[in-house]
């Protein structure tokens, strides 16, 4: 009986190689794609959440971000649907390690732990909430067409909720979805973070539509966002899952979604189902 020679056993490593060569890209994308089911899940759940605080009180949920309100009445997004989704808030300062409890469940999405490490994201959450919409009279006073609130002074003093009878086109607007991300280099921080608003101005995204989506500020940043984008792309094969107001989701590419230079994709993030192309300052050029 004889073995193997040198050559047959080189062969059937080749073999093995090319197999695993040609199965390893298809096995990634149904890791993808399995990713991408549950976190559409997930925004079932928070889409669910949503509307229940809605009915209970004919608001959207304001945001801390927008408003300079009593310490007490601070809140993010998802810190006021925790009645209705079941889970417990998530700490936003990351420079202190161990102050909040690792946290799974629908806030965090599958994707972001696979390609970022669980630390951030399980810290933090996944999801981003449309808080300004596309709307930007400057850079002091973000625009007020989302649903974070309506800022009633430039001081951030006082912030109106947004009504539900507000929302023009609820099938058209967006309401939470996968979010950005923001490095770590752009605030100090010890890892690039989630951001928890959702935003169609935010330099990851116009990155992701076209390499000349970036205006004179940002020049100098595009490559501390290089590195968020490449593993974005590598979250949901370099889709977006988002749910709309009337609690539809769609898995959308970027463009649809943030290229700003569309009237069409502005209107979708503005409650009025309006561009208001004419005052928006910040477009890409």
């Amino acid at each position: 009986m004889t073995g193997f020679t040198l050559i047959e056993l080189l062969v059937v490593i080749v073999i093995i190689a090319i197999l695993a060569s040609l199965l390893l890209p298809v096995l990634g994308r149904a890791k993808q794609a399995a990713d991408s089911a549950v976190c559409k899940s997930n925004l079932r759940q928070w889409g669910f959440a949503l509307r229940m605080h809605v009915d209970d009180f004919g608001t959207y949920p304001k945001t801390m971000w927008l408003t300079n309100d009593p310490p007490g009445n601070q809140f993010w997004w998802h810190d006021q649907l925790t009645n209705y989704s079941g889970t417990p808030g998530l700490n936003w300062d990351l420079a202190q390690p161990g102050t909040a409890t690792v946290q799974k469940g629908i806030q965090v999405c599958p994707g972001y732990a696979r390609v970022w490490g669980n630390r951030p994201v399980w810290y933090l959450g996944s999801y981003g909430y449309n808080t300004v919409g596309a709307y930007h009279v400057d850079m002091d006073r973000p625009g007020q067409l989302g649903l974070g609130g309506e800022v009633a002074s430039a001081a951030l003093s006082l912030c109106r909720p947004i009504q539900e009878n507000e929302v023009v086109a609820p099938s058209e607007m967006v309401a939470i979805g996968d979010a950005t991300i923001s490095p770590a280099a752009m605030w100090g921080g010890p890892c690039d973070r989630p951001m928890k608003y959702l935003s169609p101005y935010y330099p990851v995204a116009w990155m992701d539509v076209s390499d000349t989506c970036m205006n004179d500020v940002n020049r100098g940043q595009v490559a501390l966002f290089e590195a968020c984008r490449l593993k974005i792309r590598r979250r949901h094969s370099g889709r977006w899952n988002v749910i709309f107001c009337d609690g539809h989701i769609e898995n959308l590419r970027a463009k649809p979604l943030f290229d700003v230079r569309c009237d069409e994709v502005l209107k979708r993030w503005n409650r009025d189902n309006l561009p208001h192309r004419e005052t928006v300052n910040m477009l890409p050029r």
